[in-house]
């Protein structure tokens, strides 16, 4: 009814209601109007509103006539009441304007006053300013001296960078010449001791010869042995060096890798009282595309390295691969003495040891495990070692399947070399 009366802008009457369509609710009960009537508040031919009345009985002619004739003066009741009410937010929109003003205008004379200090201070600082560029005139006279010895300096430093970059390469040349005369020489030295380790053989077997003799036989035979895997660690590193390290690649069983370690370890296990374990991961492929020989000789060193370290407790190796990266991984597991987190790089330096009171307790050259890092290398994998002092260590090595087709794994050493870098940064800031 009221949307009506607002769009015809007259007045409604509704008479005789059924005593069912409408209840006007009030403060003791409930009522139900006979009439309504709803009539339009103007002000000068602009709606402000509508008034809708009801009553029990009903609106005769003078009413509606009434209602009609007042509409226009309460419009302007409203009118003059929203007027007043806008005047009086403008008063306090002005008085809060002039307080503001009143409160500007005493900043602006404190500033004013500030700036007539400042103004004196830069007139003092104009002064200093003179006298220091005077001294500026001076100095760079002296900076024009000192760069002309500078520039004679650099001159002279870019002489010895090319002097220090021939030595570097002359250093170069003549460690490929070391690995070479190495290399050479260990395959020299071979032969006669070969020939020693024959002989002492036969005089340690020979019966007829005293025991005495035969003793030192055998002390010479253990010896030469002794040497001899020396000369091979030697032989090998200066192979790996000198780039003459050949690889033969063929399709290998893991199987038959883990038998071969198993029967020569053995006896190492029983006479150390030690377990030796294998296992398997269920996706690990049965065939690898590598060196068989290699692969041997690093795992072969793994596990004596961990087996010489460990007095008991068990060594295990374990075999598992990662098809994301297409790579196999072997870890060689011992509860040994374990390497402190400061010494864990300095184990894969040639003839180094972690401590060097282990080589006198346990033995060895140190080059074990130089060579093994060289040859993962070759293989196109790595070794990783975690290890804490009195704990034990962990070598895992890491190889692609196929040896052809390292890619992925190559992918996943970059990614990995990042995150590592990235951690590096972080716990350094």
């Amino acid at each position: 009814l009221i949307g009506q009366c607002l769009e015809s802008r007259a007045l409604i009457l509704l008479e005789d209601l059924p005593n069912t369509d409408l209840t006007i609710s009030y403060g003791t009960g409930q009522t139900k109007p006979k009439t309504i009537v709803a009539f339009p508040i103007l002000h000068d031919g602009v709606m402000i509103g509508v008034i809708e009345l009801g009553t029990l009985n009903s609106y005769p002619p003078r009413k509606l006539d009434f209602l009609k004739s007042v509409s226009n003066n309460i419009g302007v009741a409203i009118h003059v009441a929203q007027n007043r009410k806008k005047l009086q937010e403008i008063l306090e929109e002005t008085q809060a304007q002039a307080e503001e003003l009143q409160a500007q205008h005493s900043e602006l004379e404190s500033l004013n006053t500030e700036l007539e200090a400042q103004t004196q201070i830069i007139q003092a600082s104009e002064e200093e300013l003179r006298v220091q560029q005077e001294e500026l005139l001076q100095s760079n006279q002296e900076l024009e001296e000192r760069s002309s010895l500078l520039e004679e300096k650099n001159q002279t430093i870019q002489e010895r960078n090319v002097e220090i970059q021939q030595k570097a390469e002359q250093l170069e040349l003549s460690t490929k010449y070391k690995s070479e005369f190495l290399a050479n020489m260990s395959h020299e030295l071979r032969t006669p001791l070969n020939s020693i380790l024959l002989l002492s053989k036969l005089m340690a077997d020979h019966e007829e010869l005293d025991k005495e003799y035969t003793e030192y036989a055998e002390v010479i035979q253990s010896s030469g042995q002794g040497l001899l895997s020396l000369i091979d660690e030697i032989l090998d590193l200066s192979k790996i060096e000198s780039g003459k390290m050949k690889l033969e690649i063929e399709e290998i069983n893991i199987k038959e890798v883990a038998a071969d370690l198993r029967s020569l370890f053995n006896p190492i296990t029983k006479d150390k009282k030690l377990a030796f374990d294998i296992s398997f991961d269920e996706n690990l492929p049965i065939n690898v595309e590598t060196d068989k020989m290699r692969l041997e000789q690093i795992l072969k060193n793994l596990l004596a390295n961990a087996f010489k370290f460990t007095s008991k407790g068990k060594v295990s190796l374990n075999f598992s691969a990662d098809l994301t990266y297409k790579t196999i991984i072997f870890r060689v597991t011992d509860t040994g003495i374990g390497i402190p987190s400061d010494k864990l790089n300095l184990v894969f330096q040639a003839f180094q040891q972690a401590d060097g009171s282990t080589r006198r307790k346990y033995g060895g050259t140190g080059l074990g495990l130089s060579i093994s890092k060289e040859l993962a290398k070759l293989l196109g994998g790595d070794i990783k070692l975690t290890s804490a002092e009195g704990a034990g260590s962990e070598f895992k090595l890491t190889i692609p399947i196929n040896y052809a087709n390292n890619t992925a794994f190559l992918e996943q050493q970059q990614s990995q070399y990042e995150l590592e870098e990235q951690h590096r940064l972080n716990k350094s800031t």
